[in-house]
């Protein structure tokens, strides 16, 4: 047996006596709560994992095997996106991985329990946000991240649910729907947001095509109550509301592109913002020169059009 896999056994009994003993009378006075959450930070501490080149490859490896949705068995292709990250790192079976930001890992979980058409595609549009959330906890500043992840909900998955159900309606009500989408995209707001759902649910209302104009309403309800969350400092409820706006809008457009792309885009976030698991990204690239490449620069800071013509071109996140 391993010094590792002995420390983590040595680790989980600790955790399951502690378990026990605040169901009991072994602890004694007001203090047995604090007691109890005490050892539970200097276990979260002790299991800390040293993010280097060769656990972002363990990750990758355990990733590409394929994902599904909800947490899975602990068994390579069968696991969610922060289970495998788990896994990779020898840690319990779980989808709350200590080195990931709490915010990051609420929006991965509900990012990866999305309608991805199949297992391979969910890895596939995963595969760079998994490695790029490594080593995010106690680093990002998560109030910051989410409120950037609320903003990119009202920039990208509102027009990408307003533009595919505004072909179904006359001129008029399209207008107002492009219009709302345009808004959205110059000036992501709650106020734009919130405006976009009115549009959308009127002209439900007005014609024969309630169900499809409903989700569109539905996705522009999403991001402004992530907005919402942002300003009470609910970062793990805003990250998840952002997560299920981009299904919504993902659900309506009828394919993957736009997951693939919104995980992208909130990648694209995490370098900025500077999270230590992006310097091992170049992992993730089936072509070295991608990271140089000048289109895919281009494509990423784009439309949404261009991001999807980038990957059509380039056959994906991988050329696998």
């Amino acid at each position: 047996m391993s010094e590792h896999t002995r420390n983590e056994r040595f680790l989980g009994a600790l955790v399951e006596e502690l378990q026990s003993m605040s169901d009991t009378d072994a602890l004694e006075g007001e203090n047995a709560e604090a007691l109890v959450k005490l050892g539970y930070t200097l276990l979260t501490r002790a299991r800390a994992v040293q993010i280097n080149e060769g656990t972002a490859r363990r990750v990758l490896e355990i990733v590409d095997a394929g994902l599904v949705e909800g947490l899975g068995q602990p068994i390579p292709g069968q696991m969610c996106v922060e289970a495998a990250v788990c896994y990779a790192l020898g840690l319990p079976h779980d989808d709350n991985p200590s080195c990931v930001a709490p915010a990051l890992c609420a929006f991965g979980a509900r990012l990866n329990d999305a309608g991805w058409s199949t297992p391979q595609a969910r890895a596939k549009g995963l595969r760079r946000l998994a490695i790029a959330q490594l080593g995010s906890a106690g680093v990002l500043d998560e109030r910051e991240f989410v409120r950037r992840l609320a903003r990119l909900a009202i920039q990208i998955c509102v027009p990408v649910a307003l533009r595919a159900e505004a072909r179904l309606y006359g001129s008029a009500t399209k207008e107002r729907m492009l219009h709302a989408a345009e808004l959205c995209e110059r000036e992501p707001t709650r106020k734009h947001a919130l405006d976009a759902a009115n549009v959308a649910n009127d002209a439900a209302a007005n014609a024969n095509a309630a169900n499809a104009a409903t989700n569109a309403t539905n996705v522009a309800y999403v991001a402004a109550k992530a907005d919402t969350y942002v300003a009470f400092a609910a970062t793990k409820a805003a990250a998840h509301a952002t997560a299920n706006a981009a299904d919504i809008a993902a659900y309506v457009a009828g394919d993957d592109t736009h997951l693939s792309i919104f995980a992208e885009r909130v990648v694209q976030i995490l370098i900025d913002m500077g999270a230590p698991g992006c310097a091992f990204l170049h992992l993730t690239e089936a072509r070295s020169e991608r990271e140089d490449d000048p289109n895919f620069n281009e494509a990423m800071t784009g439309d949404l059009l261009a991001q999807a013509e980038y990957w059509d071109a380039v056959g994906g996140h991988s050329d696998e």
